[in-house]
Order: C-alpha cells, then structure tokens, then sequence
C-alpha cells in the first residue's frame, strides 16, 4: 500500500473501518449485508465461475478460499472479505485494484 495515493488508502481505511464497527455490533445470526453503512456486495455467479480463482485467497490456517464479498471504494479498489467466521468476525483476504468480472 505504500505506493497508492494517500486519498485512496484513506478509503480503504474507511472501508475496513466500516466492517469492523459491523463486527462489532454482530453478536449473532446471519450476516446481514443490508446493515454495512458502505457499499458492498457478492459476486455474481457468473463471475465467481469464470474468475473465482482470482478470489481465492490463503487464510490464516493456510487453506485457500474463495472469497466473494466486497466493499466497494470508488470505482477501482475493493476489500474482498468473507463473513463465514462470524459472528463478530470478517475474514479480510484481499485489498487491492478490482479484480475482473464478467461485466468489467
């Protein structure tokens, strides 16, 4: 991340923050991605067929997967995340340019 522009690490920080202060209040049941105060959203299936490896990232146990959730900042970057762990908790697996989906 050293070599962004500070505005967009900025974002990414907002981003990760908005998730947190998610965690924070998910005490239980589902993952409601509705309540995120960012812009989020899943992957299509048809992205996630024909680009899912591009999603699929290690995790802290050294497994991969296929993360298919992410903020949104601006029109280039993303935080893709998995809520699987939760409650309380978001996997973070990736931070970084957009990754190719079959729309873009």
């Amino acid at each position: 991340m050293q070599n962004l522009p500070r505005e967009t690490v900025k974002w990414f920080l907002v981003g990760l923050r908005c998730l947190e202060e998610y965690c924070q209040k998910w005490s239980g049941g589902h993952f409601d991605q509705k309540s995120l105060r960012c812009r989020s959203s899943p992957e299509s299936q048809a992205t996630l067929d024909r680009y899912g490896k591009e999603r699929t990232f290690i995790t802290p146990e050294g497994g991969s997967l296929v993360f298919n959730h992410h903020v949104k900042i601006g029109d280039k970057w993303r935080i893709y995340y998995d809520p699987t762990p939760g409650p309380g908790k978001i996997l973070v697996g990736y931070i970084g340019p957009q990754l190719k989906t079959v729309r873009f």
